[in-house]
């Protein structure tokens, strides 16, 4: 059993780290840590592992942070990367852009086939669009939205269109004499 002092008054806990958090803002589970550390330091690490419920390995980690950092060590570390490995140097962006602007129907494919580079096209395609080279997509129901309105503005049948196609400029069609048993057009293969 943990009792734990925050702004709205005391609180004991039965339940394990992890359950104890996550229901917590950040200053009480500053302040949560900060206790685990302190009762670690007073009466042990596996005593106080099991009177928090948590792993020893947990109350070390955070009894190592407070002892480096004191209270700042005890909050959340951040969790994005500082810097990527693979990461598309600025002389190969130019050259990905220019090639872009030169080229507009090229894809990212296409540019890392042709400039022979290492890095994903996936990666080549990110570049492109940070810069604004690559067009969203419409998306279906706006297009759908503008051809309705084009349609409300035509009125139906309002417009007609005949296709003809005259087939005695091609041999191997036939045309034979209206009135005969088997009249109309016929299609026979010319034999050599």
């Amino acid at each position: 059993m943990v009792v734990i002092e925050t702004d709205r008054g005391s609180a004991t806990f039965m339940n394990t780290y992890i359950e104890n958090i996550i229901f917590m803002d950040k200053e009480d589970v500053k302040r949560y840590r900060l206790n685990m550390a302190q009762d670690a330091l007073k009466s042990g690490i596996k005593p106080c592992a099991q009177a928090y419920q948590t792993t020893v390995k947990t109350v070390r980690k955070w009894v190592k942070r407070y002892q480096e950092n004191k209270e700042a060590g005890l909050s959340d570390l951040p969790r994005k990367k500082e810097h990527c490995s693979i990461k598309i140097d600025k002389e190969t962006e130019l050259k990905i852009l220019e090639c872009r602007k030169r080229h507009p129907g090229w894809g990212s494919r296409r540019i890392k086939e042709v400039l022979e580079l290492n890095y994903s096209h996936v990666s080549i395609h990110r570049v492109m669009k940070e810069a604004g080279l690559i067009k969203a997509k419409r998306k279906t129901y706006k297009k759908r939205k503008d051809m309705q309105e084009v349609r409300k503005q035509k009125r139906v049948f309002s417009r007609f269109q005949v296709d003809i196609k005259y087939l005695t400029d091609i041999p191997e069609y036939e045309i034979r004499k209206m009135g005969t048993p088997s009249s109309g057009i016929s299609y026979h293969r010319q034999r050599l």
